[in-house]
């Protein structure tokens, strides 16, 4: 039955999710025009990163193929936020926009780093471009091989940081963890150079129980429902954050 539930679900919200995003744009359009204002890219961004957490959200809602807790912790915002989050499953998306409303609660929402590799899907395609997520280049990778960078996308990756108002999402494993009960994969330590260029703080997530809804490896599996995201809170240094993760990851 999760087996079921869980290709529902993502068929589902592959299908809803570009033509929700679309209207919610076209939407913004009209009205900005309807009260003489311009609709800013960074508008139109932000109508569609709270379209995909609310649909997300609703879906998971009417398609219970998990069994969601969320262990907050109250952010202040009172300053620019990097979200530093484990990876163990393709699904650690949709389970993040799910709480993203209940979590990133300043301003216009986060904006997250990905491989550019997964725009080869035209629907991650869409939706990563409409709300402005940022991509890097690497080599395509098998879970848990060495990622390889591609050094010419870090100038581009540093411009759009520069010059974007929103919070920032950070993988820092960089790719699916197939083996999160023996830790985290090497971590990449990118977050720390954003953090003195946009003078932000760390707030670290913890994910668990994604990989074993939708394992990196063996696919759709379903030998489990439960799933956790923990908030630690915000400030820290990064090496103590990443600690926390891999003892969450591991327990």
């Amino acid at each position: 039955m999760t087996k079921i539930l869980t290709t529902t679900f993502i068929l589902t919200i592959s299908l809803l999710l570009p033509p929700s995003i679309f209207l919610s744009r076209l939407l913004t359009r009209f009205t900005s025009y309807l009260t003489f204002r311009k609709p800013t890219p960074q508008r139109l961004q932000s109508t569609s990163i709270r379209t995909s957490c609310f649909l997300s959200r609703l879906l998971l809602t009417l398609i219970p193929f998990c069994s969601l807790k969320l262990h907050n912790s109250k952010l202040t915002f009172n300053k620019r936020k990097i979200f530093i989050c484990n990876h163990q499953s393709m699904l650690d998306i949709f389970i993040l926009m799910s709480v993203g409303g209940r979590v990133f609660g300043r301003g216009e929402g986060v904006k997250i780093i990905y491989w550019k590799g997964a725009e080869d899907n035209l629907v991650t395609r869409y939706v990563f471009r409409s709300c402005g997520h940022i991509p890097v280049s690497m080599t395509s990778n098998a879970p848990g091989e060495e990622n390889v960078y591609d050094p010419s996308s870090f100038k581009n990756l540093l411009k759009s940081v520069k010059s974007t108002e929103f919070d920032l999402g950070i993988l820092p494993e960089g790719q699916l963890n197939p083996t999160p009960e023996r830790g985290l994969l090497p971590i990449y330590t990118g977050a720390e150079t954003l953090k003195r260029i946009l003078k932000a703080e760390y707030v670290f997530m913890g994910l668990k129980g994604t990989g074993e809804i939708w394992h990196p490896v063996e696919g759709i599996v379903g030998r489990g429902r439960k799933v956790e995201v923990k908030v630690f809170g915000e400030g820290g240094e990064f090496e103590e954050g990443m600690n926390k993760l891999e003892e969450w990851s591991m327990n």
